[in-house]
């Protein structure tokens, strides 16, 4: 009988922590409207395309900022010169515009392997591309 009650136990521990896991889930997908979301993957794909490995989002905001064009600089060792070049024609020639303070999303996310340490991608709002953003050191 003993052995009974003690299956019956671990089963309703295991069946527990099954719903937690599942609430959790639920909990985290819900946590981002669809356009933040969508945000959120293009930051990560920008980031992780270029080598910059990102970890979870710290967060995600709707700010006015002045393009600072952040990312274009830091990636000049890191990235085809050709690829660059056309980034630059395309944002800050071809469009002048893209210079002024603008709506965008400002989406933080931890670096990867090094806990406590941050990539910041700002995305226009209604283009999404990559105006600016930071790291830290």
């Amino acid at each position: 009988m003993a052995d009974t009650s003690e299956r019956i136990v671990i089963l309703s521990a295991f069946l527990l922590v099954i719903i937690i896991v599942i609430s959790q889930a639920m909990n985290l997908s819900d946590k981002f409207s669809p356009s933040e979301k969508t945000a959120i993957q293009i930051g990560r794909d920008f980031l992780d395309g270029v080598g910059r490995k990102t970890g979870k989002v710290l967060f995600i905001q709707h700010k006015e900022k002045e393009p600072n064009f952040y990312w274009d600089i830091a990636l000049k060792s890191n990235v085809e010169w050709d690829r660059l070049d056309i980034w630059d024609r395309m944002l800050k020639w071809d469009r002048p515009e893209i210079r002024e303070t603008r709506p965008c999303w400002v989406i933080r996310f931890e670096q990867a392997k090094r806990p406590g340490h941050f990539y910041e991608v700002w995305l226009d709002a209604s283009e999404y591309i990559v105006v600016g953003g930071m790291s830290c050191r």
